[in-house]
Formats: structure tokens, sequence, C-alpha cells
């Protein structure tokens, strides 16, 4: 009987796990926000705009009144780039591909909400919009109580091909056998 309840736990285990948010401040791109659209299929020479979207629904927070980032393209896929702020009055400091900051007085993330505007033609080369840390304030998040915090990328963004994951779902294990685990201990 015991093992049969404990087999039934293990089974449930990834449901229950499955199920579970991801806690923390979250960023995106979504080419068609609210809806979660995180690829798009554009015919050659089409103008595309990506969304860089703040989620803190699960956050620690649910305001915010500076960010930190930077956007990154894959060579070739976009052509003629310009990001727009999307966050009425914020101080809007350098540029997208070299790092931006955009401050502003406490503003709510929950609903999910859209600070930015990545518009660019789309040149037929498959390839990603992607949020990157910024150079000297790398993935910062500032609330309205003026405490840091770290964000984590949900999702990029994939031009004419599927979108990448970001880094809020966890890193990846080495394989390893028992055996190199144990010896590490001896």
């Amino acid at each position: 009987m015991r093992i049969a309840i404990a087999f039934a736990v293990c089974a449930l285990c990834p449901l229950i796990a499955a199920g579970n948010p991801i806690i923390g401040e979250q960023v995106y791109i979504d080419f068609d926000p609210p809806n979660l659209t995180h690829s798009v299929y554009p015919a050659p020479f089409e103008e595309v705009e990506a969304y860089v979207v703040v989620d803190l629904v699960n956050g620690y927070t649910e305001d915010f009144s500076s960010i930190y980032f930077r956007l990154a393209t894959t060579p070739g896929t976009a052509d003629l780039p310009t990001f727009t702020n999307l966050v009425p009055g914020a101080i809007v400091e350098g540029d997208w591909f070299s790092g931006i900051s955009i401050t502003t007085d406490c503003v709510s993330a929950v609903p999910p909400l859209p600070i930015g505007k990545l518009s660019f033609i789309y040149n037929a080369i498959p390839g990603d919009v992607k949020i990157e840390e910024h150079p000297e304030h790398p993935n910062l998040i500032i609330n309205c109580s003026e405490e840091w915090n770290v964000f984590c990328v949900r999702m990029h963004g994939g031009v004419a091909k599927e979108a990448i994951e970001g880094d809020c779902f966890g890193s990846p294990v080495e394989d390893a056998s028992w055996g190199a685990i144990k010896g590490l201990y001896r």
C-alpha cells in the first residue's frame, strides 16, 4: 500500500509543478499585447512591431519606477529599427541596442504593461528580437519603494520562426552519474 501511495504522489509531482506560476518580475516580447504572441510570421519587407512588456502579476511588487535593459535582433533580420517609449511622462536614456533606461513616476504593471515598442522592416531573414542585459545595470527593475530587484526574461520574440524561452524557466542541469556525484564527497 505504501508503494502505491508513493507511486501516486511521484506521478502527480510534475502536474503540481507545471501548475505553479513563475514567481518574480518578468519581461517578455509580445507582438500583439496582451495576447502573448511571441512569434510573428511577416511577409518580406513588412513592418514589424515588437513590444517590450513588463509583467509583475506574480512579482514581489506590483509597480516600478525604473527599468534597465537592452534589445538585440539577429543580424540581417531587422532594417531601420526604431524604439518608441510607451510609458507616459517617462525619461528615457540610452538607445535600444546599447542599453536603455526608462524612469518614471510609480507605474503599475498589473496587468502586464507594454513599456516600449521596437519597430523595424523585416528583411526576409528569420531571427529573434531578444531582451538582453543592460551593460551597467543588468536586468534591473526598481520598484516605487526604491527597492532593487532583478527581472527574468520569460520569452524573446521570434520573427518568421518560433520564439525562444528566456531565463525564467530555470537552467539546464548537467548529466552526471550517481558514481560521479558520490565521488565529489569522498
